[in-house]
Protein backbone atom coordinates (compact mmCIF):
# COMPACT_ATOMS: atom_id res chain seq x y z
CA UNK A 1 0.00 0.00 0.00
CA UNK A 2 2.93 2.35 0.54
CA UNK A 3 3.52 2.71 -3.21
CA UNK A 4 -0.05 3.76 -4.04
CA UNK A 5 -0.75 7.40 -4.79
CA UNK A 6 -2.92 9.37 -2.42
CA UNK A 7 -5.79 9.74 -4.90
CA UNK A 8 -5.60 6.11 -6.00
CA UNK A 9 -5.68 4.86 -2.42
CA UNK A 10 -8.64 7.05 -1.42
CA UNK A 11 -10.64 6.26 -4.56
CA UNK A 12 -9.96 2.51 -4.33
CA UNK A 13 -11.10 2.35 -0.72
CA UNK A 14 -14.20 4.45 -1.41
CA UNK A 15 -15.21 2.34 -4.39
CA UNK A 16 -14.70 -0.95 -2.57
CA UNK A 17 -16.61 0.22 0.49
CA UNK A 18 -19.48 1.68 -1.53
CA UNK A 19 -19.85 -1.64 -3.37
CA UNK A 20 -19.93 -3.57 -0.10
CA UNK A 21 -22.53 -1.21 1.34
CA UNK A 22 -24.77 -1.67 -1.72
CA UNK A 23 -25.16 -5.39 -1.04
CA UNK A 24 -28.62 -6.21 0.33
CA UNK A 25 -28.05 -6.76 4.06
CA UNK A 26 -31.17 -8.97 4.18
CA UNK A 27 -29.16 -11.62 2.31
CA UNK A 28 -27.15 -12.17 5.48
CA UNK A 29 -29.68 -12.87 8.27
CA UNK A 30 -27.04 -14.84 10.19
CA UNK A 31 -24.76 -11.82 10.66
CA UNK A 32 -24.85 -10.09 14.00
CA UNK A 33 -26.15 -6.54 14.12
CA UNK A 34 -23.74 -3.81 15.10
CA UNK A 35 -24.66 -2.92 18.65
CA UNK A 36 -22.73 -0.80 21.05
CA UNK A 37 -25.30 0.52 23.44
CA UNK A 38 -24.17 3.14 25.86
CA UNK A 39 -20.49 3.41 26.68
CA UNK A 40 -19.85 1.93 30.09
CA UNK A 41 -17.02 3.07 32.25
CA UNK A 42 -14.37 0.43 32.75
CA UNK A 43 -10.76 0.16 33.71
CA UNK A 44 -8.64 1.59 30.92
CA UNK A 45 -5.09 1.08 29.80
CA UNK A 46 -4.19 4.67 29.05
CA UNK A 47 -4.98 8.30 29.67
CA UNK A 48 -5.96 8.69 26.01
CA UNK A 49 -8.44 5.82 26.29
CA UNK A 50 -9.98 7.48 29.36
CA UNK A 51 -10.26 10.81 27.48
CA UNK A 52 -12.01 9.20 24.51
CA UNK A 53 -14.27 7.20 26.80
CA UNK A 54 -15.20 10.35 28.77
CA UNK A 55 -16.21 12.23 25.62
CA UNK A 56 -18.33 9.30 24.42
CA UNK A 57 -20.00 9.01 27.84
CA UNK A 58 -21.08 12.67 27.64
CA UNK A 59 -22.77 12.32 24.24
CA UNK A 60 -25.88 10.46 23.30
CA UNK A 61 -25.75 8.64 20.01
CA UNK A 62 -28.70 8.57 17.66
CA UNK A 63 -28.36 5.81 15.03
CA UNK A 64 -29.13 6.75 11.45
CA UNK A 65 -31.29 3.69 10.83
CA UNK A 66 -29.35 3.07 7.60
CA UNK A 67 -28.43 -0.61 8.00
CA UNK A 68 -26.02 -2.11 5.47
CA UNK A 69 -23.56 -4.98 5.17
CA UNK A 70 -20.39 -3.93 7.01
CA UNK A 71 -16.96 -5.43 6.52
CA UNK A 72 -15.91 -4.16 9.93
CA UNK A 73 -12.16 -4.04 9.26
CA UNK A 74 -11.25 -2.49 5.92
CA UNK A 75 -7.62 -1.52 6.32
CA UNK A 76 -4.62 -1.89 3.96
CA UNK A 77 -3.89 -5.45 5.09
CA UNK A 78 -7.37 -6.56 3.98
CA UNK A 79 -7.49 -4.83 0.60
CA UNK A 80 -6.11 -6.61 -2.48
CA UNK A 81 -4.89 -4.49 -5.40
CA UNK A 82 -4.34 -5.56 -9.02
CA UNK A 83 -3.49 -3.33 -11.94
CA UNK A 84 -3.95 -0.16 -9.90
CA UNK A 85 -7.45 -1.05 -8.72
CA UNK A 86 -8.94 -2.82 -5.74
CA UNK A 87 -9.64 -6.38 -6.85
CA UNK A 88 -10.87 -7.76 -3.54
CA UNK A 89 -11.41 -7.34 0.15
CA UNK A 90 -10.45 -10.24 2.41
CA UNK A 91 -10.86 -11.23 6.08
CA UNK A 92 -14.59 -11.04 6.67
CA UNK A 93 -14.40 -12.22 10.30
CA UNK A 94 -15.76 -8.88 11.54
CA UNK A 95 -18.70 -8.65 9.10
CA UNK A 96 -21.86 -7.20 10.61
CA UNK A 97 -25.08 -5.49 9.71
CA UNK A 98 -25.20 -1.90 10.86
CA UNK A 99 -24.66 1.80 10.27
CA UNK A 100 -22.28 2.45 7.35
CA UNK A 101 -20.65 5.22 9.37
CA UNK A 102 -18.93 2.58 11.48
CA UNK A 103 -17.08 1.15 8.46
CA UNK A 104 -16.27 4.65 7.20
CA UNK A 105 -14.82 5.69 10.58
CA UNK A 106 -12.73 2.52 10.99
CA UNK A 107 -11.24 2.99 7.51
CA UNK A 108 -10.69 6.72 8.06
CA UNK A 109 -8.65 5.98 11.15
CA UNK A 110 -6.62 3.21 9.52
CA UNK A 111 -5.94 5.38 6.47
CA UNK A 112 -4.90 8.24 8.71
CA UNK A 113 -2.37 6.03 10.46
CA UNK A 114 -1.01 4.45 7.29
CA UNK A 115 -1.22 7.26 4.74
CA UNK A 116 -2.02 10.50 6.56
CA UNK A 117 -5.01 12.68 7.33
CA UNK A 118 -5.28 14.00 3.75
CA UNK A 119 -5.86 10.49 2.38
CA UNK A 120 -8.44 9.83 5.11
CA UNK A 121 -10.26 13.05 4.16
CA UNK A 122 -10.03 12.26 0.45
CA UNK A 123 -11.47 8.80 1.10
CA UNK A 124 -14.39 10.33 3.01
CA UNK A 125 -15.06 12.85 0.22
CA UNK A 126 -14.87 10.12 -2.44
CA UNK A 127 -17.23 7.89 -0.46
CA UNK A 128 -19.71 10.75 -0.08
CA UNK A 129 -19.54 11.47 -3.82
CA UNK A 130 -20.13 7.83 -4.73
CA UNK A 131 -22.97 7.20 -2.28
CA UNK A 132 -24.54 10.54 -1.38
CA UNK A 133 -23.94 9.59 2.27
CA UNK A 134 -23.94 12.34 4.88
CA UNK A 135 -23.65 11.72 8.59
CA UNK A 136 -23.62 14.32 11.31
CA UNK A 137 -22.59 11.54 13.72
CA UNK A 138 -19.22 10.95 12.04
CA UNK A 139 -17.22 12.51 14.91
CA UNK A 140 -18.93 10.06 17.26
CA UNK A 141 -18.02 7.12 15.02
CA UNK A 142 -14.46 8.43 14.67
CA UNK A 143 -14.12 8.33 18.46
CA UNK A 144 -15.65 4.84 18.55
CA UNK A 145 -13.01 3.75 16.02
CA UNK A 146 -10.29 5.31 18.22
CA UNK A 147 -11.62 3.52 21.29
CA UNK A 148 -11.75 0.21 19.38
CA UNK A 149 -8.15 0.70 18.30
CA UNK A 150 -6.95 1.65 21.78
CA UNK A 151 -8.46 -1.46 23.31
CA UNK A 152 -6.52 -3.80 21.04
CA UNK A 153 -3.57 -1.59 20.26
CA UNK A 154 -0.52 -3.57 21.30
CA UNK A 155 -0.73 -6.07 18.42
CA UNK A 156 -0.95 -3.45 15.66
CA UNK A 157 2.70 -2.31 15.59
CA UNK A 158 3.76 -5.88 14.78
CA UNK A 159 1.68 -5.94 11.59
CA UNK A 160 2.90 -2.81 9.81
CA UNK A 161 6.57 -3.81 9.28
CA UNK A 162 5.33 -6.88 7.39
CA UNK A 163 3.34 -4.53 5.15
CA UNK A 164 6.36 -2.37 4.35
CA UNK A 165 5.88 0.25 7.09
CA UNK A 166 8.49 -0.32 9.82
CA UNK A 167 8.23 3.40 10.62
CA UNK A 168 4.77 2.92 12.17
CA UNK A 169 6.03 2.11 15.63
CA UNK A 170 3.77 2.01 18.67
CA UNK A 171 4.86 5.53 19.62
CA UNK A 172 4.08 6.93 16.16
CA UNK A 173 0.68 5.22 16.07
CA UNK A 174 -0.24 6.51 19.53
CA UNK A 175 0.68 10.04 18.46
CA UNK A 176 -1.49 9.78 15.33
CA UNK A 177 -4.32 8.24 17.31
CA UNK A 178 -4.16 11.03 19.89
CA UNK A 179 -4.38 13.64 17.12
CA UNK A 180 -7.33 11.81 15.55
CA UNK A 181 -9.16 11.57 18.89
CA UNK A 182 -8.81 15.27 19.59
Amino acid sequence: FAHRGRTQLAEGYAQAMSQIHQVDAAEFPYLMPLTFGKIKERATNSELEREVQDVLLRHEFVPSGDLVLLHGDIWPGNVIWSGGEVSGVIDWDNALIGDRSYDVAVSRLDLRIVAGSEVASDFTDQYRTLTGWQDSNLPYWDLRACLRLLRGFLVWPNVYPELGRPDLTLEVQLEILGEAAR
